[in-house]
């Protein structure tokens, strides 16, 4: 009776330990299964991500090179501005490979045929020795066709090579006048250059007011660096002068480019 009630004791409390281990068992076994689940869906996740990214990256491939393949048709054709946009192409590797020396033939071509912008870029080419060896000659050469069309960034160009004598001889008189008019024209680079010359008398007379003036409209396109400018400017200048130039600024009206 008592072996029966030991044995059946026994018998029950093995057969609790039993299942409490075999429970656990099983819930680890699940954990380690719905774990195993989730890994393998975000896998799956992961994978259809990358294809998506893949197919999306041949579709654009294979929209560059249909690009370029239309702009190279039209560009053979003469078409000038087709000509710019396949130097473009081969400048950064759109539908094609990377190809400097052909960027700039092609942009030659443009510009030969008197594109004003396809000349600037030329003459960037030639001053920084892209496709061609550096020749500031040349690089002032195509600037000045394309400042004379009256495009803002080619006469920016042209001044800043005046400022300091590259590739023409030093002029603060020829820096000032191409520079001027290229911040007539809206460029930020030249309105803070020529607001420099008007600080410093460089080509122009003096002017607190007209300083101040390029500066500010500089300022107001993005170019952080004029700020120590304009401060250093503003605690030689009386609050009727700022007034005035702060005027002059509003009413600025940036002239076409041709």
């Amino acid at each position: 009776m008592t072996g029966v009630g030991r044995g059946g004791g026994e018998g029950d409390l093995t057969g609790e330990r039993r299942s409490e281990r075999e429970n656990a068992g099983v819930l680890k076994r699940f954990n380690y299964s719905a774990n195993v689940k989730k890994a393998s869906a975000k896998f799956a996740l992961l994978l259809a991500l990358i294809g998506l990214v893949s197919d999306m990256h041949a579709q654009q491939d294979e929209s560059d090179r249909k690009f370029f393949a239309e702009t190279k048709a039209k560009a053979e054709s003469g078409n000038a501005d087709a000509q710019l946009e396949l130097a473009r192409c081969y400048k950064n590797g759109t539908g094609v490979a990377t190809n400097e020396v052909e960027a700039l033939n092609w942009c030659r071509k443009a510009a030969e045929q008197g594109l004003a912008l396809a000349q600037n870029n030329l003459g960037t080419c030639y001053e920084k020795g892209e496709g061609v060896k550096s020749d500031m000659a040349e690089a002032v050469k195509w600037y000045r066709r394309a400042a004379d069309q009256g495009l803002a960034k080619a006469q920016c160009n042209l001044g800043l090579c005046y400022i300091v004598g590259k590739g023409v001889p030093q002029s603060d008189g020829e820096a000032a006048k191409w520079l001027g008019r290229s911040a007539e024209r809206g460029n930020a680079l030249a309105q803070l250059n020529i607001g420099v010359c008007y600080i410093n008398g460089e080509g122009v007379a003096k002017n607190k007011i007209e300083a101040h003036k390029w500066m500010s409209l500089a300022k107001a396109q993005g170019r952080a660096d004029v700020t120590k400018f304009l401060a250093d400017l503003e605690r030689d200048m009386s609050q009727q002068q700022i007034t005035e130039a702060q005027k002059r600024a509003r009413e600025f009206k940036p002239k076409p480019e041709n």
